[in-house]
Formats: C-alpha cells, sequence, structure tokens
C-alpha cells in the first residue's frame, strides 16, 4: 500500500510516518504543501492520501475537490486540528472517506489510523471477490 501525506507540519510527517510504518505500510510519500501534493498524487498514484486542511497555498478543501476531480475513486482522509461539524461535513460531501482529529491522543491517531488501513483492506478483498461472485452466479443459474 502507498500513503501520501499532505501536511506543511514536519512533525506531523514524523509522527504518521512512524505510525504507518507500525501498519506495515510499504510506501509513506509525503508532501509539505498542496501544490507538491498534487504533483505526487499525479506521478505516484497512491492508494491512500492523508490531507490537511490548513497549508499555505492551496488551502486542503481545494486540494480534496482537486484530488477527486482527477480520480473520482481516490481515497482521502483528512487529518486536520479544525474541529467543527461543518467542516467535517463538507470535507465527507466532498468525497473524503473519514476526518480525523491530528489533536487526538497519539493512541487515538493510532487506531484510526490502523482502522483506516483495516477498512481499505477490506474494500479491496471485496473488489476482488465481486466479479468472482458474479461469474459464480451466473453458472449456477444455468
Amino acid at each position: 500500500m502507498k500513503v501520501l501525506i499532505i501536511d506543511d507540519d514536519p512533525n506531523v510527517h514524523r509522527l504518521v510516518s512512524l505510525f504507518l510504518k507500525k501498519l506495515e505500510i510499504e510506501t509513506i510519500i509525503t508532501a509539505s504543501n498542496g501544490m507538491a501534493g498534487l504533483e505526487l498524487f499525479d506521478s505516484e498514484k497512491p492508494d491512500l492520501v492523508l490531507l490537511d486542511l490548513v497549508m499555505p497555498g492551496i488551502h486542503g478543501d481545494e486540494i480534496l475537490k482537486k484530488i477527486k476531480d482527477r480520480d473520482p475513486d481516490s481515497r482521502v482522509v483528512i487529518l486536520s486540528s479544525i474541529n467543527t461539524m461543518e467542516k467535517v461535513m463538507t470535507c465527507l460531501e466532498h468525497g473524503a472517506l473519514n476526518y480525523i482529529l491530528k489533536d487526538s491522543s497519539p493512541e487515538d491517531l493510532f487506531e484510526n489510523l490502523k482502522e483506516v488501513k483495516s477498512n481499505l483492506i477490506s474494500q479491496e478483498n471485496e473488489s476482488v471477490k465481486s466479479p468472482e461472485h458474479e461469474v459464480s452466479d451466473v453458472f449456477e443459474k444455468k
């Protein structure tokens, strides 16, 4: 699995990268601003993007929209310290899979990342199984 972290805080890069390594994520790519993140998204095709909202230059909301425009099936999780229901709902409406608060305890942050990984693996396993079920369903009907 390849994960792209887009965040302007190097401490967040270090902490999240450490947690992702503990979760056996093979490839971790980091960008310190939205434009660099978009370039890496285009070139690296990550399986998951962890996106901060407040960064210099392009705000994370706009990055989320641009990523979803480029690839509607992309998987983006917001990782932010903004804790308002309005912001959470807006991000989810624009296609974010989840919204994780950076201000959570390190243990909670790790558990949230672990859950995201588990959900992605489950989705991948389901998408692999789906065509087989469709084929077997066709043969069973005859």
